[in-house]
């Protein structure tokens, strides 16, 4: 036996040595090079399991250009006796040509024994459409293997020298030989094709090559095929030999057609004008006369019954029982293409429709098969990628995903040793096309076939760029707690409502002044490092920064999100600022500036929060009087010589232990409730502590109008602490009240009331 190197060399070089000795040979050498390279790297490529229809498909090519045919054409017998694969030499296995038997003078071929070139192939008796119908002039060599035949070359163009006669005797045992090898193939080759690309016009050639035989077999001669239209419940012809391009539609329940389409019992007729159920309509439209007919059901592989084939006019005069078993065993071919074409129409509008679904996903989807190789992408995939994927199915998926991205080679080799079957990664995907990282989220998953084998892997990508920007953007205003409830709860509002939160106001003491020491661009520097130190503190406690109005900061803690630590988050953020500006002011006196002192008020109440502006410019802001009232609150520590005070609402809901006590009654201009001003003592030494009975005692005393008890109580808690401003205000109000006492008093002090 030839080996496969020997048989494709000599072949090649045969095919080459003939094409350069035509007078264009030279210039078609330069055109035909590819064929021939591609032939004679087949040596390799078929012991190394390469497709069969590949193999052949490549001979073919080179064969064909080497004696300048249009067409080329390999009929095989396929195995287990399954008739005959045609492959061609411009594509793949041409389904539609898979026939248990080759008629015409391709048939003819097989009974041969050296190569039949015929010049004017149209003019033969034996000349059949179907097979033989690829050019005026017709080479056919015979293939044989151990004295049997296997197949039939064909080649087609508008002539053909003598000469190709000896080359394609020579050419036949190597193309024997290639197809020997690769018979185990055929076998999947035939199972591709059951389930394969045959369309409508496919079964209307299979339905050809079926009646075509049938009719040489049956010695009838005309045949049609019907099928059934169930949205109308007719019989409709479909394909025809001998009655030309008409149409036929009968009901379903009516003629000798729609007998046998009931019943599904095959009827021969040896005069259907003595039938009252035969439809003569054909006859009319075709001006042919129908004397005895043999009409055959066409059934699927299940027993559905698709329609009928009706063939015409037996030479013997009428059809016989043998003959309506041959009809049956070759009818049977065409139910099952009709089985094969559906099933591959329900398999297409499946797959359509789930690629479509997958393409209008905003996620990138991408398939790959076992093999490594790409197999579809969406066009998000692409988008995500920033580059076109088009050229890339069927290439390794190291094309998608290489260099810097090569980490996902690993992750999908990880799927599919994993027991899962599924990996999520979150990391970023180098785009070379912008020189740029993408953050995506990646869901790796392994897919099964019902036996759970192993048919490929699905990738998903979340693009979560914009995500990580927004919670950038997000967390340079909120703490990160916030931020990642705002992304992961959809149902929190940003639109305007009602809700209760505490309110936070601080500011620099003395301001004014120290801009005027600092100039301009020291002022600057000095509030940006000092608003980093705040704002940092604040959303560590998951307060959000709402603005900064000069020197002064507003923040919100509640919004949008409330929790129940509110108040708590407040007063621990405002403990945790004065912390850190001591920190800050430590490196300020090392470098020689002044130190920076704050007051803050804190109040807590209904609010109401929303984006307020407008339709250019917009924030997100809470307004309500406790936002005034905070304000006013920290301005009025100053008065008082707190550091933080808070409202009496703020005070009712704290949880948090810290020392504290009640400063005053306070009604603040633009608001008519009453205040109960509570100042939170932060770093109170020993003595502050001492005067806090002596000042609880006193104001005891002046908020029910014995201002004569208060004033001594007051001038020991200033006593005990010579720091205590607040301690100083009292006694100079209760003084002046004892030297003018008032006529209606409720222990409210009013301020702007005038």
């Amino acid at each position: 036996m030839m080996t496969a190197s020997m048989t494709f060399s000599s072949l090649g070089q045969a095919l080459l040595r003939h094409r350069l000795a035509a007078p264009d040979g030279a210039a078609a050498a330069i055109d035909g090079m590819g064929a021939i390279a591609d032939l004679l790297t087949l040596d390799q490529g078929l012991l190394s399991g390469q497709p069969v229809s590949q193999t052949v498909i490549k001979v073919m090519r080179a064969l064909a250009w080497a004696c300048e045919a249009e067409t080329g054409r390999l009929f095989c017998a396929a195995p287990g006796g399954q008739g005959f694969l045609c492959f061609d030499n411009r594509g793949a296995i041409v389904a539609s040509l898979c026939v248990p038997m080759l008629a015409g003078l391709t048939g003819a071929a097989l009974d041969a024994d050296h190569p039949t070139i015929w010049a004017d192939a149209a003019s033969q008796r034996q000349y059949d459409r179907t097979f033989d119908d690829v050019g005026a002039a017709l080479a056919l060599v015979p293939l044989y293997r151990a004295d049997e035949p296997i197949g039939v070359v064909q080649l087609g163009g508008p002539r053909f020298a003598a000469e190709i006669a000896d080359l394609l005797q020579h050419a036949a045992p190597t193309i024997s030989e290639a197809l020997a090898i690769a018979t185990p193939q055929l076998a999947v080759t035939v199972e591709e094709i059951g389930s394969g690309d045959a369309g409508a016009s496919q079964l209307d050639q299979i339905s050809g090559v079926v009646l075509a035989t049938a009719l040489d077999m049956l010695e009838a001669d005309r045949a049609a095929v019907f099928l059934h239209d169930r949205t109308t419940d007719q019989l409709v012809s479909r394909t025809n030999l001998g009655y030309g391009p008409v149409e036929v539609r009968q009901s379903a329940r009516a003629g000798l057609e729609g007998a046998v389409f009931r019943d599904g019992v095959a009827m021969a007729v040896p005069d259907v004008y003595q039938d009252p159920r035969f439809n003569p309509l054909l006859d009319r439209r075709t001006q042919y006369r129908t004397r005895s007919l043999l009409v055959v059901p066409v059934e699927g592989s299940s027993g559905h019954r698709h329609g009928v084939v009706t063939f015409a006019n037996s030479a013997k005069g009428s059809f016989s029982e043998a003959d309506e078993r041959r009809a049956r065993a070759l009818v049977s071919q065409i139910g099952l293409a009709i089985d094969h074409a559906q099933t591959r129409d329900e398999v297409l509008g499946i797959k359509d429709y789930t690629e479509r679904v997958l393409a209008s996903l905003t996620n990138g989807v991408l398939t790959i098969d076992v093999a490594g190789q790409l197999t579809f992408h969406n066009s998000a995939a692409e988008r995500i990628l920033r580059r076109s994927l088009d050229g890339l199915r069927g290439q390794p998926v190291g094309e998608v995903f290489t260099d810097y991205n090569a980490w996902m080679l690993e992750a999908i080799d990880a799927v599919a040793d994993d027991p899962a079957g599924q990996q999520v990664v979150t990391n970023d995907l180098y785009i070379e096309s912008d020189d740029s990282w993408v953050a995506v989220n990646i869901t790796i998953a392994a897919m099964k076939d019902r036996s759970d084998t192993l048919v490929g892997f699905m990738l998903v990508l979340e693009d979560v760029s914009r995500e990580q920007e927004l919670r950038r953007t997000m967390s340079r205003y909120m703490s990160n707690e916030v931020v990642d409830r705002l992304i992961s709860d959809s149902s929190i509002q940003l639109g305007g409502q009602s809700q209760t939160v505490t309110v936070l106001f601080s500011d620099i003491r003395g301001f004014t002044a120290l801009t005027e020491r600092l100039g301009a661009a020291e002022t600057v520097t000095m509030l940006n490092t000092y608003f980093s130190f705040m704002e940092d503190v604040i959303a560590n406690r998951s307060g959000v920064v709402d603005k900064y109005i000069g020197d002064a900061i507003m923040a919100l803690f509640g919004a949008p999100i409330p929790s129940d630590r509110d108040p708590d988050n407040a007063v621990q953020a405002a403990m945790d600022m004065l912390t850190a500006l001591t920190m800050l002011n430590q490196r300020r006196q090392a470098e020689g500036m002044m130190p920076i002192k704050i007051g803050m008020g804190i109040a807590t109440g209904a609010v109401i929060t929303g984006n307020i502006g407008s339709a250019k410019r917009m924030d997100y802001t809470v307004i309500g009087d406790p936002v005034n009232l905070a304000s006013r609150m920290e301005s009025l520590t100053k008065l008082y010589g707190a550091q933080v005070v808070i409202d009496g609402d703020t005070e009712e809901r704290l949880t948090l232990d810290v020392p504290r006590r009640v400063l005053d009654l306070v009604r603040v201009r633009g608001q008519s409730k009453v205040v109960r001003f509570v100042e939170v003592l932060i770093g109170s030494g020993a003595d502050r502590v001492a005067g806090m009975e002596f000042y609880r005692e006193g104001f005891d005393h002046y908020v029910a109008g014995r201002f004569s008890a208060a004033l001594p109580a007051f001038t020991a808690a200033l006593q005990a602490c010579p720091t205590d401003r607040a301690a100083g205000v009292m006694i100079d109000r209760c003084q002046k009240l004892i030297a003018n006492p008032p006529e209606d008093w409720d222990g409210v002090t009013r301020f702007g009331d005038r």
